[in-house]
């Protein structure tokens, strides 16, 4: 969602923009809602560190496990190199459940004008399982974009398309961005 709005400030400097799995104007996951609810409890950041250290939580489908095809995932790489570092730090957790609460679905929806100044070329990047952010209303971005976007699909993905599949992603990635009509958009 940043990136997004970012472009729309320094545009004229990025010549591809890459998203993958992330926020759908008009689209409000009931999930995101109990969260921004839970982040705003007492004690949230401390519930939320425990929480993250015990397995059968986290890889229920209302923490991570709707974020993976393949579960256990969680438990690999991306805990020991993502989990563990970001809630290690309780301020760290204070600050991203702060994030969370001041969430609006306004700014969410404000992303469907953001998406028309954004004239480079664009890889949208989905999961065809993602719970989240379904791939069906995601495919409908395409067309708020203001410059050549194309879509892709991962059928053996949720939404952490490049956790599940790093290779695949960085190589889809890697030829988009070197793609002679990509480069020379500008």
């Amino acid at each position: 969602m940043i990136a997004r709005f970012a472009m729309n400030r320094i545009g004229a400097r990025v010549t591809a923009l890459i998203l993958a799995g992330t926020e759908i104007p008009h689209h409000h996951p009931a999930l995101i809602d109990r969260l921004q609810k839970a982040a705003k409890l007492p004690g949230s950041a401390l519930i939320t560190a425990r929480l993250i250290n015990t397995p059968r939580i986290v890889r229920s489908n209302q923490v991570l496990g709707g974020c993976f095809s393949d579960r256990d995932l969680i438990e690999g790489d991306f805990r020991t190199k993502v989990l563990r570092p970001t809630f290690r730090d309780k301020a760290a957790v204070r600050r991203q459940l702060e994030i969370l609460a001041s969430y609006t679905s306004d700014v969410v929806d404000e992303l469907a004008e953001a998406h028309s100044k954004i004239t480079c070329p664009t890889l949208l990047v989905w999961g065809k399982g993602d719970p989240f952010f379904p791939v069906d209303k995601a495919k409908k971005m395409v067309e708020q974009f203001g410059g050549p976007t194309r879509f892709e699909v991962f059928d053996d993905a949720r939404l952490l398309i490049h956790e599940e599949h790093p290779e695949r992603f960085a190589a889809l990635c890697s030829e988009f961005l070197s793609d002679p009509r990509t480069r020379n958009s500008r």
